[in-house]
C-alpha cells in the first residue's frame, strides 16, 4: 500500500491564467482548498480576478469571460486573500512548477514585494512514483481512470480532482482500466515530509489502520474504490532516471506550449528534439485565431523556461543543430 505522508494541513492549489509566463500574463481564477491529513476540509477559496483582458483563446478553453472577470476582486485583493489563506503551509499542485512561479511572481508583483517561500509539491511527480509506466500522467486522463469527475481548465474543480488524486495515492487505489491498469505500489518516501525511522508498536499499526479508515471515509463522496488486482506488490519501485526527468520535463513543457495556443487542438510539432543538458528544440505547426496555419520554432530550457515567437526561433538557430540530440518529436505529440 502506497505510503504517502502528508502534512497535518496543507493546501491544494490550481490557477486559470492568460497565458503562459507570468511575466506577460495573468491570473484570472484562483481555486485552493485546505486540508488536514486525514482528508478533512477545512475551507475552500475561489477567485475571480479583475483588471485583465481575457483573450477569446482562453474565454473558449475555460468559459471564464470578460464579464465575469469584470465582476470579480482586484488583483492586490486577491492576492492578499490568497496569501492569508495559505499561510506558510506547503502546497500540492498537478503540475506544480506552473503554480509556482505564477504565484510566487505575482505575489511579488501585488503583495508589496513579498517573497512566497511555500513549498510547492507536485502531483504529477507523486503520481510518476505511485503508477510507474502509464502513458499519460495529464489529471484529466488520471481522474478518468480512477472515477473521478473531472471539470478541466476552471480553477475549483481542477483543485478537486487535485485532492481526490491525493486521496486516491494516499489509500492504495489501484489503476484498473485499459491501457492505465498498474498494480499497487509502494512509494517509500516522499519530498515533501522525509520519513524518521521509528520503532513500530502494536498501538502504532493500529492507529495507521484507523487514518487508512478515516481517509477512506472522508473521500468517500469523492473516490468510488473498485476491486483491486491481485498482482503482487512490488518491493521497491525505482524512481525515474535523471533521462526520465529531463523527457518528463519537455512533456511538460510542450503541455503548457500547447496550453497557451491561441488554438490548442491544432498543435503540432513536426520536430522536436531532446538534447543531452535537457534543452529542447521543437518545431510545430499551429493555427491562429483566423484558422490561417505557420509554422513556429521554440526552445525550452529547464531551470528558464519557454522561449516562442522571434526570440524562439533565434535561439532555436543558435542552440540546435543537426544530428544532435534525442528525436522526441512523437513522445510529444502523444503527450499533448
Amino acid at each position: 500500500m502506497p505510503k504517502i505522508s502528508l502534512p497535518a494541513e496543507f493546501v491544494v492549489l490550481d490557477f486559470e491564467t492568460t497565458g503562459l509566463e507570468p511575466a506577460q500574463a495573468n491570473v484570472i481564477e484562483i481555486g485552493a482548498i485546505k486540508c488536514t491529513a486525514d482528508g478533512k476540509e477545512i475551507a475552500r477559496l475561489n477567485l475571480l480576478i479583475s483588471g485583465f483582458t481575457v483573450p477569446e483563446e482562453i474565454e473558449e478553453l475555460t468559459g471564464i469571460t470578460q464579464a465575469m472577470t469584470d465582476a470579480g476582486e482586484p488583483p492586490a485583493q486577491a492576492w492578499a486573500k490568497l496569501i492569508e489563506f495559505i499561510g506558510s503551509l506547503p502546497i500540492y499542485a498537478h503540475y506544480a512548477v506552473f503554480e509556482q512561479k505564477f504565484a510566487r511572481y505575482h505575489a511579488k508583483r501585488y503583495a508589496g514585494g513579498l517573497e512566497l517561500k511555500n513549498r510547492f509539491i507536485c502531483t504529477r511527480d507523486m503520481a510518476r512514483e505511485a503508477w510507474p509506466g502509464l502513458p499519460s500522467y495529464k489529471l484529466g486522463e488520471l481522474c478518468k481512470h480512477l472515477g473521478i469527475k473531472f471539470n478541466a481548465h476552471r480553477a475549483m474543480p481542477d483543485a478537486l480532482a487535485t485532492l481526490q488524486l491525493l486521496g486516491a495515492m494516499a489509500t492504495g487505489r489501484a489503476i484498473t482500466s485499459g491501457a492505465f491498469a498498474h498494480p499497487k505500489v509502494t512509494v517509500k518516501h516522499h519530498k515533501a515530509t522525509p520519513a524518521v525511522k521509528k520503532p513500530t508498536s502494536a498501538f502504532t499499526k493500529i492507529a495507521a489502520g484507523v487514518f487508512a479508515l478515516i481517509f477512506i471515509s472522508q473521500c468517500s463522496k469523492l473516490i468510488n474504490p473498485k476491486p483491486e488486482p491481485t498482482t503482487p506488490t512490488p518491493a521497491q519501485t525505482p524512481g525515474p532516471s535523471d533521462a526520465d526527468k529531463k523527457l518528463f520535463a519537455a512533456q511538460d513543457a510542450a503541455a503548457a506550449l500547447k496550453k497557451s495556443a491561441k488554438n490548442p487542438a491544432s498543435l503540432k510539432f513536426t520536430a522536436a528534439t531532446l538534447l543531452p543538458d535537457g534543452t529542447t528544440c521543437m518545431s510545430y505547426t499551429a493555427q491562429n485565431s483566423y484558422g490561417a496555419t505557420s509554422q513556429e520554432l521554440a526552445v525550452f530550457v529547464p531551470g528558464t523556461g519557454m522561449t516562442t515567437g522571434k526570440a524562439g526561433a533565434e535561439k532555436h538557430k543558435k542552440l540546435c543543430k543537426v544530428g544532435q540530440g534525442k528525436s522526441i518529436t512523437a513522445t510529444l505529440n502523444a503527450a499533448i
